[in-house]
């Protein structure tokens, strides 16, 4: 069936409703003049202001003011009320028993119309002055201006009840029934409006698309919660594949991590049977060709002709799944090395996108949290293991001297064990051999930011003395301050 265009359905409405935007116009005419009528009007009565006061500075302190004199102002279309303190000296018939101030004036409404004036004190006669005058002229113009005002408020909301009849059936009721289907998840349907029906198209395909990201924002999600639980470097590896797979939904993917000299020191694969393929490849890979370009990059490598790309070094590894396009992207820890990457091959459906790559580099850099995490901890249980076996007496303290840890060697050589020391600091050691000037010394070192070396005799917790050497060292925040110290005792 032939459809309607918008020309006639719609446009001709909205030209209506343009008509309508003439009366917005008048409104701000009637604005304008409302601007102008209040300046007009305090033109008129500054000059009358002025007028009066030097009327008053011509005349003596002692006279009062004459009645013809404010006859003057009843001439000129004011009221009047003279007063001296409570008492009324004069007051014309009609000036009002009560008035307000708007914007500096005196204002009040009387049988002739709104009454603008002010108050005028003489300090000299100790007297004040309230004149309010009436503007015809003005009163006139707005009436006209109300009127016609009235007219075209009419005709505005004739016209807009005319657009909406016309909206509510060539648009509101298609609209409607476009939302209805899509609070209900299903797709909109045709309206037999064509441009319509190209929205109706648009809005078809940003649901798919919207479906699509709240499925990626979800599974990225769903990592970001799982890496922060405690896992090991393979837990993590898995957890990365078995996710991101759907998200980029390619045949394969590998998650491979470096050692110190850069070699791949683990690698996992998904897609096919891992130990069929290291059975059927012999070796780990050895990241060269595309993967050593990979290694290289600090942006993700995207290739759709993965035979074809200059990287490639002519044959795969016997055994070796076909690879047709390639995306892949580097795990970097905070200082910008490369701990690993992550890479996918095979698009079920057609080539990698930029898309992919968002997705891949939000994976990545949950990955490299999680894996430098795991690394770290582990650095620091190798340490701590290596603190508790040590022969040595080690004590570490804040930058205040607060000692806030000891090693096994600490308690046996003092007697003293890590509850009695902890936050207290290395005076209960003291034998008193060594003046005030000794610790002085080693103190301004330390804090110069420099290893101290020197003998102690100190003093253990059963009153014995020993002599030990010691190096005292202070450790450095990242800013470059010191957070702590270190005393080596031997």
């Amino acid at each position: 069936m032939k459809t309607k265009g918008i020309n006639r359905k719609i446009l001709l409405p909205i030209i209506i409703f343009m008509a309508v935007l003439s009366a917005v116009a008048l409104v701000r005419t009637q604005t304008t003049i409302n601007k102008a009528s209040k300046a007009y009007r305090q033109t008129i009565i500054g000059h009358d202001r002025d007028e009066l006061k030097a009327m008053l500075e011509k005349s003596a302190p002692t006279d009062e003011l004459a009645g013809d004199q404010m006859l003057h102002f009843k001439a000129e279309g004011y009221e009047f009320l003279i007063r001296r303190g409570g008492a009324v000296l004069a007051r014309s018939d009609n000036f009002p028993e009560r008035f307000k101030v708007d914007d500096g004036l005196l204002m009040s409404v009387l049988s002739g119309g709104t009454y603008y004036g002010f108050m005028y004190h003489d300090d000299k006669r100790g007297i004040d002055i309230y004149l309010l005058r009436n503007f015809p002229e003005l009163t006139f113009m707005g009436k006209e201006l109300n009127a016609n005002m009235s007219v075209f408020s009419l005709s505005v909301l004739l016209m807009i009840l005319v657009v909406m009849i016309v909206l509510r059936r060539n648009l509101n009721e298609p609209i409607k029934n476009i939302m209805s289907r899509i609070n209900r998840g299903e797709c909109a349907a045709p309206t037999n409006t064509r441009e319509l029906d190209d929205l109706v198209e648009v809005v078809n395909d940003a649901l798919a698309t919207s479906e699509l990201k709240t499925i990626q924002a979800n599974t990225l999600h769903r990592i970001a919660v799982s890496l922060n639980e405690d896992k090991t470097p393979d837990e993590i590896m898995d957890t990365i594949l078995e996710q991101s797979r759907i998200l980029i939904d390619s045949e394969l993917s590998a998650f491979v991590l470096y050692d110190e000299n850069g070699m791949f020191s683990k690698f996992k694969v998904y897609g096919v049977d891992e130990s069929e393929m290291k059975s059927r490849i012999k070796r780990m890979p050895s990241g060269e060709g595309i993967l050593k370009l990979l290694k290289l990059s600090k942006v993700p490598v995207r290739i759709k002709d993965v035979m074809g790309h200059h990287a490639f070094t002519g044959q795969l590894p016997e055994g070796h799944p076909e690879i047709r396009n390639f995306l892949g992207y580097p795990i970097f820890s905070r200082e910008g090395k490369a701990l690993g990457a992550l890479y996918f091959a095979n698009k079920h459906d057609g080539d990698f996108t930029e898309d992919d790559e968002g997705v891949l580099m939000a994976v990545a850099s949950d990955a490299a949290v999680a894996i430098q995490k795991v690394q770290e901890t582990e650095e620091l249980e190798r340490f701590k293991s290596i603190i508790e076996s040590a022969f040595d007496v080690i004590m570490i303290m804040d930058k205040e001297g607060d000692i806030i840890y000891v090693n096994p060697a600490f308690e046996k050589v003092t007697g003293y064990n890590y509850q009695e020391v902890l936050g207290g600091n290395d005076n209960l050691l003291k034998s008193g051999m060594h003046d005030d000037g000794f610790y002085r010394d080693m103190w301004d070192v330390i804090l110069s930011g420099k290893p101290w070396k020197g003998e102690f005799v100190n003093r253990k917790k059963n009153g014995e003395l020993y002599n030990t050497s010691a190096i005292v060292f202070p450790l450095f925040s990242d800013n470059g301050e010191i957070s702590n110290f270190v005393s080596i005792h031997r």
